[in-house]
């Protein structure tokens, strides 16, 4: 696509924004900067995300819920009542299939962490 070959593809259900939950499974692609995926929301229908790892802050990986979450220091322009960037509380989560888990923490989490703040 126009991003370029992802490092990994998988997919991924019940993403999280804030207070948001994605209504369905959709591919997660990560690439060399950055995170694409559709987040289906239940008021705004499908939002294309475009997470870039410098952007992210607060990255935590954990192996118990094989998830990923991270906030943006910033309002998320579809997200005005689900995200408060000012709340700790509000993170954005992704979700890992078990089988896919390990890969994402060898190919991306390292990359991820050299590039957020």
């Amino acid at each position: 696509g126009a991003l370029g070959t992802p490092s990994l593809l998988v997919y991924c259900s019940h993403m999280v924004v804030g207070r948001a939950e994605s209504q369905f499974a959709a591919a997660v692609s990560f690439f060399s900067d950055k995170v694409a995926y559709a987040f289906q929301h239940a008021r705004e229908k499908r939002i294309d995300m475009l997470m870039h790892y410098k952007d992210m802050r607060n990255v935590t990986s954990d192996d118990k819920k094989t998830s990923l979450s991270f906030r943006i220091c910033k309002p998320l322009e579809h997200f005005s009542k689900d995200y408060d960037p000012t709340n700790t509380a509000h993170v954005l989560t992704i979700p890992f299939a078990k089988a896919d888990y390990a890969g994402f923490k060898a190919k991306v989490l390292p990359l991820i962490l050299s590039l957020s703040r």
